[in-house]
């Protein structure tokens, strides 16, 4: 986690930034629900009120939402008209489309994020603050974006990756055969790259820069949410391109050399990385050494500027300086 205070200790770190990543998690496994008719009535309500509540949210959580919910009704629209790889004519067309659904869920969420754009408290923040261009503010999110990718790909997120690649080696029994799998993971990979781009531009052409530590850590978790996809897309590419017949065969090599590079690199991990730098390692030190309770004190400093901010009429406190 890029900022352990603003993660762990902050309250609205806590509950705006985190707390509404997770509400979008929660989303997108009802939506994966309704893709395989999983989710029922009960689970598409509650989908409904999520994306009302996700999209009325911070913006870079509300904007990535809505748009997964936008890719996910271009999938159902493709898959209705029989394009998809894994179109079953016998199967009613009526029983595997929830296309209908999907643009319910994606028109609440527009109508709740243009009322959370339209704010007036968010037209004085811009006004007091300013920010870039829409088109400087893309810009600078790509930039952005290739920096954090760099700053996250270390020994452990390697790691991460290779136990990844095992489980769906394992789980490839199960997997179907995609049509064009080389183009499929190169759009796959493109659009996820696009959706992470995607998530720094609200700050950015808000006030400049991509936020805080509370919002950093939402982008760390993103990237392992998108890491996860891209290991799935290599796998499933993988076994798409080679002949059914030799996948048995080839599966067991993979599953053997990914299992001993793991094992060397968990070994390596164990003598030469500090686990002192891993969240629950620096969680931990900040609470032996007396760097949380300064933090504390700092932070009742500010919330008392905040409010006596407040109290005198002033709009744009601490709180108000990132989206």
């Amino acid at each position: 986690m890029p900022s352990i205070p603003e993660g762990l200790y902050w309250y609205n770190g806590a509950v705006y930034y985190t707390f509404f990543f997770s509400l979008s998690l929660i989303l997108l496994g009802l939506l994966a629900g309704v893709f395989t008719g999983k989710t029922k009535l009960a689970g598409k309500i509650v989908a409904l009120f999520l994306g009302a509540v996700i999209s009325g949210g911070n913006y870079t959580t509300a904007l990535v939402t809505l748009e997964l919910i936008f890719l996910a009704l271009i999938c159902s629209a493709w898959e209705r008209r029989g394009h998809s790889a894994a179109y079953d004519p016998e199967k009613p067309r009526s029983a595997k489309s929830p296309a209908a659904f999907l643009l319910l869920l994606f028109a609440i969420s527009v109508v709740r994020f243009a009322i959370s754009m339209a704010a007036p408290g968010n037209q004085k923040r811009a006004d007091a603050v300013g920010g870039l261009s829409a088109a400087s503010a893309i810009g600078e999110a790509f930039r952005q974006a290739v920096i954090l990718i760099r700053q996250y790909t270390e020994l452990l997120q390697i790691l991460f990756a290779l136990c990844l690649i095992l489980f769906f080696l394992f789980s490839s029994e199960s997997m179907s055969r995609m049509r064009h799998p080389v183009r499929v993971m190169l759009l796959g990979s493109l659009l996820l790259f696009l959706l992470f781009v995607s998530g720094r531009v609200p700050p950015i052409y808000g006030v400049e820069n991509i936020g805080t530590g509370r919002q950093q850590n939402i982008y760390y978790y993103t990237y392992l949410i998108f890491l996860s996809a891209e290991c799935w897309l290599m796998v499933n590419c993988l076994m798409s391109l080679v002949r059914e017949e030799k996948w048995k065969s080839v599966r067991k090599c993979l599953l053997l050399a990914d299992a001993g590079l793991l094992a060397a690199m968990a070994i390596f991990t164990a003598v030469k990385f500090d686990f002192g730098q891993t969240t629950s390692g620096r969680a931990a030190a900040s609470l032996q050494d007396g760097s949380l309770a300064a933090y504390g004190a700092a932070y009742d400093i500010m919330l008392e500027q905040l409010e006596q901010a407040q109290g005198g009429g002033c709009c744009c406190g601490p709180h108000s300086l990132y989206p």
